[in-house]
Formats: C-alpha cells, structure tokens, sequence
C-alpha cells in the first residue's frame, strides 16, 4: 500500500497538469489534433522496423509479426480523413431555430494496454481519443518490457508531451493510475482485472470501454470444406503462439469428419513449422516463463489423447511451448484455476460432455488446443 500511495502522490500533480491543458481547450483545436494524427503516422512510418524488432525481442516470430502492430498508422490516416466531418456539428432540425448536436471531448483519459499486442492495442484506442479531442494517458504493459520502452520513447518524441504521456510500470502503478479520477478508461485484458478497473472506475462514475478476453469456439459440422476449415483455423490458433483473444481454445466437430480434422490440423502444424517448431524462426514465444508453467500445468492435467506436441517440447528459458492438439480433452479438478489467464491450447471433445468442461468457460489464452467430437442425439 505504500507503494501505492507513493505513485498515487506522483500521479496526481501529472493528471492535473493534463486535466489544465484540457480546460485550457489546447486539444479541442482541430489544428493540434491533425499534427498529433500526423505524428502517429510518422511514428509507424519512419520506426516500423524498430517496432518489429522490439515485438519479436519480447514475443518471438518472424518479420511478418510486425504486421500485427503497425495498423495505427492507418487507423490515424482514417481519422484524418474524417475529421471535420467527426468534428462538425450535427444538424437535427429546426428552421428559425436551429437544433443541432456538437461532439464534446470528455477530457483525461487512460488507456491500460495488454502484452500480446502492445503496440496496437496501445495506440489504436488513442487515435479516436486524439481525433476527439482528448488528453490521454498510457499505461503499456510491463510483460513486455522492450515495447514498453520504445512506446514511451515515441510517444515523447512524435505528440505532444504536455497532453499525451505514458506511464510505465505493474500492478502497484497500475493500482495507483486506477485511483485518480478519469473522464474515460480504456482496458483490454482479461476479466479479472476488468471487473478490478470497473470497480475503480464507478468512484468517481468514470465511463470505461473494456475488450475483454473470451471463448472463440469453432463448430464444424458434417458439410464443413475442410481445407478452408482447416486453414483458417490453424492461422488464427497459432497466430503470436495463440495468445490472441480470438484464437479458438476448442473445436467442436462433428464425429463423421473429426479424423480428417485432426489428421489435416497434425499436418498444417508439420508444413508450418516443421519437426522442430522451435527452430523455426516464423515461431513466437509465449510471453514469459510463468505463462510457461500455467500452460505446462494444463497440458498435464488434461485427459485425452495428445494429437501433437505436449510437455514433451516445452523449454521453459526460451518460452516455448509446442503447438499441443488434444482430442477428448477433459481437465483434472485440480487444473481449474489456470483455465483463466493463460496461453494454453485447443480440444477435440465428445459433445456429450461439453457442458461439463469448463475449458469451454474460462479463458484459455495460448498455443494448444482441444478437439470435442460432436455427435447426433
């Protein structure tokens, strides 16, 4: 708690400094909007190598993984070409009298953002925040700690210090930013915390936008065309090693095709990344060792059969976790609390018991995943 108290007592002076230059109507101006637009499109532009790079030191892959981060720059040029038409005013009716609505900035906010994308999903909720007119805080992600770094140094260097900062930190400065008052809070991350920054944000009746992490199950039934099937399932599971918030953590398949399913998912897994995924630099990591441990843990108290992968090809100091297919999977009692907030895997499961399974209710968040076959009844 002192801790908290100490950052709380720091924050506070900076949020009033940005909470002066608001009422002092500096981001109201369209003018000092574009040229923060415009420096976001410059930061992606001119740094889009640096960003990869920094992407890849914390959680792995190939050059391609900078795709996921660069869309900013994009979202910023759709802002600029909208923005008067955002800005303006609303006509509604009236003719001697004129009714209309104006958009209003709602002034200070804070935008907590998750590890798995740390960039995007830093920057794509302040281009809309900037475009409204606000002053914005970010609190990156301490999990991944060399985009952290170069988000600060960007920011600092591409907007405006005065309106837009950014706060490094974990749990005591994340619980002390929590306590001040904010006209708006933006989260992404999982439930848990969500319900901890809703709770701190009604104290002072603060509006919040959560995108939380939830349940991305795949149905295929018995009329499925399954090299699409396939594809697209097999892109989206092992994308950044499955710690995506879409990535399916289970499929249900119908028990006609669930051999074929399996037999082409165990081979896309063998075409993309060969017999040694950790060699393969196209390969991510998961984002640090006690994410390691959780998935490591759930993999071994899972019941069914191991498709491919498993505890096996786990390496801990480098954070690999193989690709891990399950078919039948079920869970050991004593695995249900990491089912939340992990990287972990993708099941292959007789209906019949889906409603049992709790991996089809918590939040699983990883590179495995678990194959239910579904049956006629």
């Amino acid at each position: 708690m002192a801790a908290v108290e100490k950052f709380s007592a720091e924050y506070e002076p900076m949020v009033g400094k940005m909470r002066a230059a608001f009422d002092a109507g500096k981001t109201k101006d369209i003018a000092w909007r574009r040229r923060q637009l415009e420096g976001i499109h410059r930061m992606m532009s001119e740094n889009h190598e640096s960003v990869t790079e920094a992407t890849r030191q914390d959680l792995g892959g190939g050059k391609l993984r900078g795709i996921g981060e660069v869309s900013p720059g994009a979202a910023a040029d759709h802002a600029l070409a909208h923005l008067d038409d955002w800005t303006d005013d609303k006509w509604i009716s009236g003719w001697i009298s004129r009714c209309y609505t104006r958009p209003e900035p709602k002034g200070v906010v804070l935008i907590i953002a998750p590890w798995n994308f740390p960039f995007n999903l830093s920057l794509l909720p302040l281009v809309p925040a900037i475009a409204a007119g606000n002053c914005v805080a970010i609190k990156p992600s301490e999990m991944s700690p060399t985009c952290a770094s170069l988000l600060q140094a960007l920011v600092e260097k591409y907007l405006d210090a005065e309106c837009i900062k950014v706060v490094q930190g974990a749990l005591d400065e994340t619980t002390a930013l929590l306590k001040q008052r904010w006209d708006h809070i933006f989260y992404t991350g999982n439930g848990v915390v969500g319900k901890i920054v809703m709770k701190a944000a009604a104290e002072h009746l603060t509006p919040v936008t959560l995108e939380l992490g939830g349940k991305s199950p795949v149905i295929i039934d018995e009329t499925a065309q399954m090299d699409a099937t396939c594809d697209r399932v097999s892109v989206i599971k092992w994308m950044n090693c499955g710690q995506i918030c879409v990535a399916p953590d289970y499929v249900l398949v119908h028990e006609s095709r669930a051999k074929e399913f399996m037999e082409r998912q165990k081979a896309l897994v063998q075409s993309s990344f060969g017999d040694n995924p950790k060699a393969n630099r196209e390969y991510g990591k998961i984002v640090n060792e006690r994410h390691v441990d959780r998935v490591q843990r759930l993999i071994e108290t899972a019941k069914g059969q191991l498709i491919c992968g498993g505890v096996a090809g786990i390496d801990r100091s480098a954070r690999h976790v193989p690709p891990t297919i399950i078919y039948h999977y079920g869970l050991s009692p004593h695995a249900g609390g990491d089912l939340r907030a992990h990287h972990a895997h993708c099941a292959i499961q007789d209906s019949g018991r889906c409603d049992q399974n709790r991996e089809q209710q918590g939040d699983a968040f990883g590179h495995v995943y678990v194959l239910p076959e579904q049956r006629k009844h």
